[in-house]
């Protein structure tokens, strides 16, 4: 626990020490009823601080989703397990929140905002808790340790929504299959378990035999994004910070417009499926991932794939570090974030 003397408790200790001059000098009795009393108030201060953090403890500490660069909010649950006095005038921490009162084998939540400015993985940051209580001659504060993980996510910026217009962030058309929207699929000889309504009847009086409509929907075209780890020599180990950016930015744009994707990196892959686990799977590997120097071969295995499958393709990449293939659309930060 550290203690520390305000400018209220400085100011109150000189007046102390000038009553004290004057009572020793003067041998009034007043003067000296008048040092007791101050000298009685500075410790009950220095006791009463103390006692209200003795017994504190974080029962828990729960951070919503937090990117770098942005303000997030932490939810902070205190608790005064035990004793014989209560908890008062307590400000979490440096005062982003006050607890103004807690009592004995209680607790009590508050919220803080957290400014991380970089992506990763942060583990036990201890809670500051301070108190001025009750007469605020003296700021007590204490760190309460915390067994808690947390997960800061790549920072996240506009990228230029240019890049997306007419398809979902890669090329191509998309196909027709049969389904059950509007367009016609392809004309046919009609079966008993036809619905009379699908009848061509223009077509069917041509051919002399009834002929019905197959209605047909597009098929949304395929989409894979990778990211490529790495960087070259010649450039600043900070501009790789930038490119995971990216590759977050692009990810939660995707995410956002209501694409189905898959994703694919050095040593993950992630089919399409529940959007939002999806995103938090990405954006996880992304504030833990490091730069490296070669591709693993199952990287290149999938893009492989991919490719042979006939999806659009986006690597988030470099182009020096990209893999060489006229089939694959390479972006690198600089045209993400262009004109955004």
């Amino acid at each position: 626990m550290r203690l520390s003397l305000t400018r209220e408790g400085l100011r109150f200790l000189l007046l102390l020490g000038i009553v004290s001059f004057a009572a020793f000098n003067t041998k009034n009795n007043v003067l000296y009823l008048m040092l007791s009393f101050g000298i009685a108030t500075v410790l009950v201060d220095f006791v009463a601080g103390w006692l209200s953090l003795r017994r504190l403890s974080v029962a828990r500490a729960e951070l919503a989703d937090a990117y770098a660069g942005l303000i997030s909010y932490e939810t902070v649950e205190l608790t005064n397990s035990g004793g014989m006095f209560d908890a008062c005038g307590l400000g979490v921490e440096g005062g982003a929140a006050t607890v103004p009162f807690l009592m004995r084998d209680n607790s009590a939540s508050c919220r803080v905002e957290r400014l991380y400015p970089r992506r990763g993985v942060y583990n036990g940051e201890p809670v500051s808790v301070t108190t001025r209580f009750p007469f605020g001659f003296f700021g007590f504060t204490r760190k309460l340790p915390v067994p808690r993980e947390h997960i800061v996510y790549p920072r996240i910026r506009a990228i230029d929504s240019t890049l997306f217009i007419g398809h979902r962030g890669g090329g191509g058309s998309a196909a027709q299959r049969r389904g059950q929207g509007d367009d016609l699929f392809r004309l046919r000889e009609y079966v008993p378990a036809d619905h009379v309504h699908h009848v061509h009847w223009k077509t069917s009086a041509k051919l002399g035999a009834l002929m019905v409509r197959e209605l047909g929907e597009a098929e949304e075209e395929r989409l894979t994004v990778g990211f490529v780890p790495r960087i070259s020599e010649t450039r600043d180990p900070a501009e790789f910070e930038i490119l995971v950016s990216a590759a977050a930015s692009l990810v939660c744009q995707l995410v956002r417009s209501g694409a189905r994707f898959r994703f694919i990196a050095d040593d993950l892959e992630l089919s399409p499926g529940n959007v939002r686990e999806q995103e938090r799977s990405i954006l996880t590997y992304l504030a833990k991932v490091a730069a490296c120097d070669e591709l693993a071969p199952e990287f290149l295995s999938r893009l492989r794939t991919a490719v042979g499958r006939g999806d659009a393709v986006i690597l988030v990449s470099f182009e020096e570090t990209a893999p060489r293939r006229d089939d694959v659309r390479v972006l690198e930060p600089r045209t993400l974030f262009a004109h955004a």
